[in-house]
C-alpha cells in the first residue's frame, strides 16, 4: 500500500535543507574570521564597550590603536574572569531556588554577591573608558564631545539612529 506524503510536509523539508545549506557557509566564515581575528574592530567596537561615546571620524594614530589594543585585551581578561564569577553566582542562585535549603537569608547572601559582581564589572567598564578618553589628544576630545552632542553615539536601548 502507497502512502502519499503530503505537500505541506515536502515543503518543509524542502525549507529546512535549503535554510540549513545557505546557513552553513556563511557560519564556517563567520567562524573562521573569528578565529583569524577579523572580527575585532578595533577601534570602533571598544568605544561601544568602554564608556566613551562615538569615535566616528576621529583619526588614530598608530600609536594609540597599539594603546588601544593592549588596554582592550586587559579588559577583556578581567571581564571574562567577573563574567564567569557571575555566570557562578547565579547558577548557585538557581539551583539554592531549586533545593530544599533554600532560605532568603541564602539567597540573598548570593543575590548581594551577583550585585557586587556587577557593580564591579560596571567599575571595570567606567575606568576603562577613562583610560581611554586619556589616550585621546585634545583634538580628538573636542570631536568626541562634537559627536556626542550630534547624536553620533552607540545605539542605546530605544535609540534608532
Amino acid at each position: 500500500m502507497k502512502t502519499r506524503t503530503p505537500i505541506s510536509r515536502i515543503i518543509a523539508v524542502s525549507a529546512l535543507a535549503l535554510g540549513i545549506s545557505i546557513a552553513a557557509p556563511a557560519f564556517a566564515a563567520s567562524q573562521d574570521q573569528c578565529a583569524r581575528g577579523q572580527n575585532d574592530r578595533l577601534p570602533m567596537e571598544m568605544h561601544h564597550r568602554g564608556g566613551l561615546g562615538d569615535l566616528h571620524g576621529i583619526d588614530l594614530s598608530a600609536d594609540q590603536v597599539a594603546q588601544f589594543g593592549k588596554l582592550r585585551e586587559a579588559e577583556k581578561k578581567q571581564m571574562r574572569e567577573q563574567g564567569q564569577s557571575l555566570r557562578d553566582q547565579h547558577d548557585a542562585l538557581r539551583k539554592l531556588v531549586m533545593s530544599d535549603a533554600y532560605t532568603p537569608a541564602a539567597a540573598a547572601e548570593l543575590i548581594a554577591k551577583i550585585t557586587a559582581t556587577q557593580s564591579e564589572m560596571a567599575k571595570l567598564r567606567a575606568e576603562h573608558g577613562n583610560q581611554l578618553y586619556k589616550l585621546l589628544t585634545p583634538e580628538q576630545r573636542t570631536k568626541l564631545a562634537q559627536n556626542e552632542l550630534t547624536g553620533h553615539r552607540p545605539m542605546e536601548r530605544g535609540n534608532k539612529r
